[in-house]
């Protein structure tokens, strides 16, 4: 599953690759849905409908735009959050340095 690799490249402890076989019948396509979303989404705060995991499982044309770009933010919000941290914690250790 696609974004299943997308997530372990920006979530690697969370994604365990081996639970998303590929899968050719819509009903298993629906589960491995399921399962990223209660194991994986759920984590990083995204939430899909059982509507949502239906199209994104038919592959409706929109539907896994919506999904990449929620994950597109929350992941920026990470990255920002990391380097406002850095940033503070530099800024502490030379403000410890020079005290």
């Amino acid at each position: 599953m696609l974004c299943a690799e997308i997530l372990k490249q920006l979530y690697p402890k969370l994604v365990d690759l081996h639970n998303y076989p590929p899968r050719n019948s819509l009903s298993l396509k629906f589960d491995n849905w399921v399962t990223l979303s209660r194991k994986v989404l759920k984590k990083i705060t995204i939430t899909l409908t059982d509507e949502e995991m239906r199209q994104l499982s038919n592959a409706t044309p929109g539907a896994i735009e919506y999904l990449l770009f929620d994950i597109m933010n929350i992941s920026n919000m990470h990255i920002s959050k990391s380097k406002t941290s850095i940033i503070d914690d530099t800024e502490d250790d030379m403000k410890s340095k020079y005290s």
